[in-house]
């Protein structure tokens, strides 16, 4: 055994726990018994473990489903109130907006009616109208005041 000569000095007595064999150990009925049988009792504790976890996991999912559900209907709910509430402020709105237009327009007919009146109550193609511009330059403040609001 010269090739293993490099083995000099090494513990070559240790017991690995293991035998070498010349052959495949023969399969007794015993051990045919005791594999089905250790098989057997694997599954039945696999099969009762998978069953509680499917349980399980179906009474998790109806309440996940259950969860949703509610939240979706309190979502919808919030919704619709803060859509009424928007609708009720934008008619709300809406009405005062055009009760102030329709008070802006009547004051502004207040005020040039009257001078197209004056004007057509005239024959002549002239007018004769002092401090005209006073006059005028009044009229326009009060209607930019009532358009603009200033």
């Amino acid at each position: 055994m010269s090739d293993l000569d490099f083995l000099d000095g090494f513990d070559s007595d240790i017991d690995w726990g293991f035998t070498t064999t010349d052959s495949k150990p023969s399969e007794t009925k015993d051990t045919e018994a005791v594999a089905k049988s250790a098989a057997n009792e694997v599954a039945k504790v696999t099969d009762g473990s998978l069953k509680a976890l499917e349980s399980k996991l179906d009474k998790i999912y109806s309440a996940v489903n259950s969860a949703k559900s509610e939240i979706q209907e309190k979502n919808q709910t919030e919704l619709d109130v803060a859509k009424r509430q928007m609708d009720d402020e934008y008619d709300l709105r809406k009405d005062n907006l055009g009760k102030e237009q329709k008070e802006k327009f009547t004051q502004l007919e207040k005020l040039v009616i009257p001078l197209m009146l004056k004007l057509a109550k005239a024959p002549e193609n002239y007018i004769y109208w002092p401090n005209r511009k006073s006059v005028i330059e009044s009229q326009l403040k009060k209607i930019v005041a009532i358009t603009r609001g200033k």
